[in-house]
């Protein structure tokens, strides 16, 4: 197997984790729909997590492909940006969903780490790129910095901003955004 058969796998591992973290917590929010007090951002913000997981596998699958030499910063990089992704998965939503929980005030409890999160993960997409060369940087181009940018304020938004509609639009912008990426890049697996 080469190095890159490797890595693929171990982050595949992780980012697998947070899919099934993800899609296991909204399982459980149909399941109890009617007994939860329900937060659409909560589900929105999961949903987003689960966008990005997916962006973030087919990005690294096709970007390090042809790589031949890994070093410790390369993989560490990747495997801390998939560990990240986890992580806001993890907090997205509650560990147990079920009957009396409470969606929002969950939300509430968990906003400036998650957002918090969010930030330092754009800050080690952002250094991945750089990890990678600067010919590496330049060919990802405007749109790339461009994203980078818009999500690094996002997540500063989310982080000092309380008010729902404020969330609401923030939300629709980063899935808005990540769904643009998918579909901009249309990667080849």
């Amino acid at each position: 197997m080469s190095d890159f058969e490797f890595v693929s796998i171990i982050l595949s591992i992780v980012v697998g984790l947070t899919i099934t973290r993800v899609l296991a917590g909204l399982a459980a929010i149909v399941e109890h729909r009617g007994q939860l007090h329900m937060n659409w951002l909560s589900v929105g913000w999961a949903t987003t997590v689960l966008s990005w997981s997916v962006a973030f596998w087919l990005g690294t699958i096709n970007d390090t492909r042809g790589l031949e030499t890994w070093t410790v910063g390369s993989f560490g990089i990747l495997l801390f940006m998939a560990l990240g992704l986890y992580f806001l998965a993890a907090v997205a939503l509650p560990t147990r969903i079920q009957a009396g929980v409470d969606l929002e005030a969950h939300f509430e409890t968990v906003r400036r780490p998650f957002f918090a999160m969010f930030a330092a993960w754009v800050v080690l997409s952002t250094v991945s790129a750089l990890i990678w060369g600067s010919e590496n940087f330049i060919r990802l181009g405007p749109p790339f910095w461009i994203g980078q940018t818009a999500s690094l304020a996002v997540a500063l938004l989310g982080f000092l901003a309380a008010h729902k509609l404020v969330h609401v639009v923030i939300l629709i912008a980063s899935l808005s955004m990540t769904v643009a990426l998918i579909v901009l890049r249309m990667y080849v697996i």
